[in-house]
C-alpha cells in the first residue's frame, strides 16, 4: 500500500502542515509506528478534514492491527476527497485483506463508474480484479488505462500480467517489454517478463530476466524460486537447489522452493532431507496434495510407520473438515 500523498488528493495549504506529513511518512516507511500516528493526530487535531493525514493516519492504524479503524480512516479521506485514487485503492487492499472482497469491488467499480476516463481507477480496478482471478476483465480495463496513458508503466505491467494469466503469452511479452521500456529497473516486471519467456520456449532468456530482477531486488525469494525451477528444467542441478535453498531461507513460507528442494534430494539419493523439506512443502504449499503423495511413497517405501502416521495427521490438519486418512497396513 502506497503512502505517498498523490496528486489527486487536496493539497496542504500550510507548508508547516506539509513538512509534517513528510516526517510522518519517513516515519511510517521506516517502521516508527508509534511516532507516525502521534505526528498525524497531532496534524489532524488542528485540521481534522486533511484527507491525506487521514489516509496516512488509517495506513498506521491498520499496521498497529486495528484493522477496522484504519479502514474506516482510509474512507474517511475518501469522503473528504472523492478523486483521491491512492486512497480508494489502499482501501480496496485493506478490504480484501480483510476478508471482505466484495466491498472491495464494489468501491473501485463506483470510482471507475463515476470517473470511466480515470486511468489510475481504471489501473485500480483491474489489479483488483486480477487479485480476483477475474483476468479478462482486468486486461479490459488495463488496455483502457494503456489507451489513456500511454506512458504509465504499471498499465502494461498490469496488461502483461493478464495476458499471462490467459495464456496469450506472446502479448504478454510485448505489453510487459514496453513496461520495462518505461520503467527498467522495476523487478517484478522483469520477473513476470521471464514467465512468459519461459513459456514461449526462450528458457535462456528466461533466466536472464530473473537474474536482472535479482540484481535489482536481493531479496526476492519468488523470482530466486522461480529462478531455481527454471534452471533445474535446463539440467543445472547444483545451481538450482543452491537457488531454492536460499529463497527458502529468504521465505521459509514458500511451500513451490521447499517442494522442488525434497524432489532434488530424492532424485539425489538423500532421504532424510527429502522428507524434511517435503514435510515443510506439506505444511506451506496452498494445495498440499503433491507433498502429501510424494511423502507418502518415501515414507511407504522405508516402511516408517510413525512418520507416515505424522504425515496423515498434518494432511489432516491442513484441510480440517475432511476425515483423517487412514493409514493401510
Amino acid at each position: 500500500m502506497s503512502d505517498t500523498p498523490a496528486q489527486d488528493a487536496p493539497p496542504a495549504e500550510d507548508p508547516e502542515i506539509e513538512e509534517a506529513l513528510r516526517v510522518c511518512i519517513a516515519h511510517h516507511e521506516g517502521g516508527m509506528l508509534v511516532e507516525a500516528r502521534a505526528g498525524l493526530e497531532a496534524v489532524l487535531a488542528g485540521h481534522p478534514d486533511n484527507a491525506n493525514a487521514l489516509h496516512l493516519l488509517g495506513l498506521v492504524r491498520f499496521a498497529q492491527g486495528d484493522t477496522q479503524t484504519g479502514a474506516a480512516l482510509v474512507g474517511r479521506a475518501l469522503e473528504r476527497a472523492p478523486e483521491f485514487n491512492v486512497a480508494a485503492g489502499n482501501l480496496a487492499t485493506m478490504l480484501r485483506m480483510m476478508h471482505r472482497p466484495g466491498e472491495a469491488m464494489a468501491l473501485l467499480r463506483k470510482t471507475v463508474g463515476s470517473r470511466p476516463d480515470d486511468p489510475e481507477a481504471l489501473r485500480n480496478l483491474g489489479f483488483s480484479l486480477m487479485a480476483q482471478g477475474e483476468a479478462a476483465e482486468a486486461a479490459e480495463m488495463f488496455l483502457k488505462a494503456v489507451r489513456l496513458t500511454p506512458g504509465d508503466p504499471l498499465a502494461h505491467a498490469g496488461l502483461g500480467g493478464a495476458r499471462l494469466v490467459q495464456q496469450r503469452y506472446q502479448e504478454a511479452e510485448a505489453s510487459l517489454r514496453q513496461a520495462l521500456g518505461l520503467a527498467p529497473a522495476n523487478p517484478e516486471i522483469h520477473m513476470h517478463l521471464a514467465v512468459a519467456l519461459r513459456m514461449l520456449g526462450k528458457p535462456d532468456e528466461a533466466i536472464g530476466s530473473l537474474r536482472v530482477a535479482l540484481l535489482l531486488r536481493q531479496n526476492y525469494p519468488e523470482a530466486r524460486t522461480n529462478l531455481g525451477l527454471f534452471l533445474l528444467e535446463r539440467g543445472r542441478v547444483d545451481e538450482a537447489l543452491a537457488s531454492l535453498r536460499q529463497a527458502a531461507t529468504e521465505d521459509p513460507q514458500r511451500g513451490q522452493a521447499h517442494f522442488a528442494i525434497g524432489q532434488i534430494l530424492a532424485g539425489q539419493g538423500d532421504t532424510a532431507g527429502a522428507v524434511a523439506s517435503l514435510r515443510r512443502a506439506l505444511e506451506t504449499l496452498a494445495n498440499p496434495t503433491l507433498a502429501h503423495n510424494a511423502l507418502v511413497g518415501m515414507l511407504g517405501g522405508n516402511a516408517n510407520l510413525g512418520e507416515l502416521i505424522e504425515v496423515e495427521r498434518l494432511m489432516a490438519s491442513r484441510q480440517p473438515g475432511a476425515a483423517a486418512p487412514q493409514v493401510r497396513l
